[in-house]
């Protein structure tokens, strides 16, 4: 069982719930708690760089590319409309786009 969803199942959830709610109400987080629980969570590990929510988002994009996941499979983890949205992760990395480049050129070339 994934590290998730054991502290889904700890809490009492289901499969599919959401992962951040308030532990006494079971509600959503708004955003600017949100915000403030990873902000202290960072000052607690120790982190001395700005740390907020779509920083979280960002990082699990882009290690999802530089892990090999296909562009859509990203896109619909992170709830985009269009692939485009998405593409700005394509372009964060040139070493590994020039890697990729390298990989799959034609051989001809």
């Amino acid at each position: 069982m994934t590290v998730l969803a054991e502290y889904i199942r700890e809490r009492g959830g289901q499969p599919g719930d959401l992962l951040f709610v308030c532990l006494r109400s079971g509600n959503p987080y708004v955003q600017q708690n949100l915000r403030k629980l990873i902000r202290t969570a960072a000052k607690r590990a120790g982190l001395t760089k700005r740390v907020f929510p779509h920083l979280l988002r960002h990082s699990l994009a882009t290690n999802l590319l530089h892990r090999g996941a296909h562009l859509l499979t990203i896109k619909e983890q992170l709830g985009h409309a269009f692939v485009e949205t998405t593409m700005i992760y394509v372009h964060s990395n040139p070493e590994h786009t020039r890697m990729q480049y390298r990989m799959f050129a034609p051989s001809y070339l």
